[in-house]
């Protein structure tokens, strides 16, 4: 288990969040490194789903719509999906050798399908339009098209995105862990231009 409590953190504490998140990173890394050393350990994998559980509970519960991360934060989540997203795939490519409960981590957790974004700002004095970043680094999608909850979150223009997570591309479905908003049915995925099949200017909130 984690030895910093990310669930008792306030949000000003950076410093400890990404030290959660790091060592979450880590617990993966080390269960990939002896997962297929050795007979599957069942107490070790429940384990590790807390771990990451808990990583994500703060990803959905402590980062808000329409506010930047701070640097550290963003990296240590970076770290973290990357990982998460090997570990995920390693299972995949393995799977006549893994357990009933990792195949059902993988059947869940891997996505291919459609998604949907909005990009905006929780700032009074936004009037322009946020262009996306194709910088590979993951962010919240939905597989819901429109959500008036992320809608009423920002102020000024919204941009309106839909993109097709197609293989050798996957997201990352959060809805296993239990995490997730109901209305946002969240996935995370980086923006990937050539994933991207629409982009729409939304109206600016009244």
């Amino acid at each position: 288990m984690l030895s910093v409590d990310l669930r008792s953190l306030w949000g000003n504490q950076t410093k400890e969040m990404c030290m959660g998140i790091d060592e979450a990173t880590l617990h993966i890394n080390q269960y990939m490194k002896e997962r297929f050393l050795k007979r599957n350990d069942k107490v070790a994998f429940k384990e590790l789903l807390k771990d990451i559980t808990i990583v994500l509970e703060m990803w959905t519960g402590t980062t808000y719509v329409g506010c930047p991360k701070e640097e550290c934060i963003e990296k240590a989540y970076q770290n973290f999906f990357e990982t998460l997203l090997s570990f995920l795939l390693i299972l995949k490519d393995n799977n006549p050798l893994i357990s009933r409960q990792e195949k059902k981590l993988v059947e869940h957790c891997l996505y291919n399908g459609i998604l949907y974004r909005y990009i905006g700002s929780d700032s009074l004095d936004n009037k322009e339009n946020i262009k996306p970043r194709y910088n590979g680094i993951y962010v919240s999608w939905s597989k819901n098209p429109q959500s008036d909850y992320l809608e009423s979150k920002f102020y000024g223009p919204i941009t309106w995105m839909k993109c097709s997570v197609k293989k050798p591309f996957y997201g990352i479905d959060l809805s296993f862990f239990g995490v997730s908003r109901e209305e946002e049915n969240e996935v995370v995925f980086p923006t990937i231009k050539e994933c991207i099949i629409d982009i729409k200017d939304l109206k600016e909130n009244e």
